[in-house]
């Protein structure tokens, strides 16, 4: 019999996943926040390359693939997501 079972990646290799990515164009200064929503592991980081800026990468927890990124904005204690 054979058993298909998913095994999710941990936090820690989804974060390596979200610094390997980056560093290709930025230098990466902290993680701000980690969560995983259901199957998506979220990744807030503090990147510089002429200035700080924010990003979020999303990784799925499963394969491990990037699903999407996007810079975050921060204005007036709100959070603005291009």
């Amino acid at each position: 019999m054979m058993e298909s079972a998913c095994k999710n990646i941990g936090e820690e290799k989804a974060v390596e996943i979200a610094r390997r990515f980056l560093q290709q164009h930025y230098s990466v200064s902290a993680i701000e926040n980690i969560v995983l929503e259901g199957n998506v592991w979220k990744i807030t980081l503090l990147v510089s390359s002429f200035g700080s800026q924010i990003k979020e990468i999303e990784i799925n927890a499963t394969t491990g693939n990037i699903i999407e990124w996007h810079e975050v904005y921060r204005q007036n204690n709100c959070v603005l997501i291009d």
